[in-house]
């Protein structure tokens, strides 16, 4: 997963599960839960499935409603995220 993020919102980029390039545009707002933790739910759109892979599609973007979790320590982060039926795990770094 690759992308980059202003405020509360991102792009990114990655392989999906059917090894298929996928993009995604989301809003995720995030709030402090302990000094180190923030939790976080993703809003926005993926694309890469077909319709028998997803059938929950509107011209081929599939709804992302995600919950995160995220662990930082000064620049750098890991964040956990389940998508759909699907836990994504990924390092940041954040400038």
């Amino acid at each position: 997963m690759v992308g980059v993020r202003y405020k509360r919102w991102e792009a990114f980029t990655l392989l999906n599960s059917f090894d298929t390039r996928s993009y995604i545009l989301s809003y995720h707002p995030q709030f402090d839960w302990t000094p180190w933790a923030k939790v976080g739910i993703r809003l926005g759109g993926i694309t890469g499935y077909t319709k028998e892979q997803n059938s929950v599609q509107l011209g081929g973007i599939t709804p992302v409603v995600a919950p995160t979790l995220t662990l930082h320590y000064k620049h750098l982060g890991f964040e956990t995220a389940l998508f759909t039926d699907v836990l994504v795990f990924s390092l940041k770094v954040m400038i």
